[in-house]
């Protein structure tokens, strides 16, 4: 059984909505109706990809939580081992990697976390 893209559009239009900021169900570029390949995050409760989204966003905090934990052990680990090292240049090294580990943490923070609290804000 082959499907056409009308009937295949057709089979999948009740699962999202169909309000795309004033674009009413018209394909505006590659990706659909909203020119990105992602699905909405920023939907209503009635919108049926709330659910979805909502367990996407939590994903995303989890997955932040456990990388930030992560650096930080990291972190804390390279400042345990360097405070027992003598030479100068192991302490630069120790120094250096503790720098870039700190700022890929800020970095991911100020990337996701202003996401993530508009989003929620949105859904609620």
């Amino acid at each position: 059984m082959s499907l056409t893209w009308h009937q295949l559009r057709d089979l999948v239009r009740g699962m999202f909505s169909q309000d795309y900021g004033g674009i009413q169900g018209e394909v505006a570029g590659f990706y659909g109706s909203d020119n990105v390949c992602i699905f909405k995050f920023l939907v209503t409760k009635s919108d049926p990809q709330y659910a979805f989204s909502l367990s996407i966003l939590v994903l995303n905090f989890l997955c932040f939580g456990v990388i930030t934990c992560c650096y930080i052990i990291l972190n804390l680990y390279v400042r345990k081992i360097g405070a027992n090292v003598k030479s100068a240049t192991q302490k630069r090294t120790d120094k250096t990697v503790q720098n870039k580990v700190t700022v890929i943490i800020i970095t991911d923070f100020l990337c996701w976390i202003p996401f993530i609290i508009v989003c929620t804000l949105h859904f609620f």
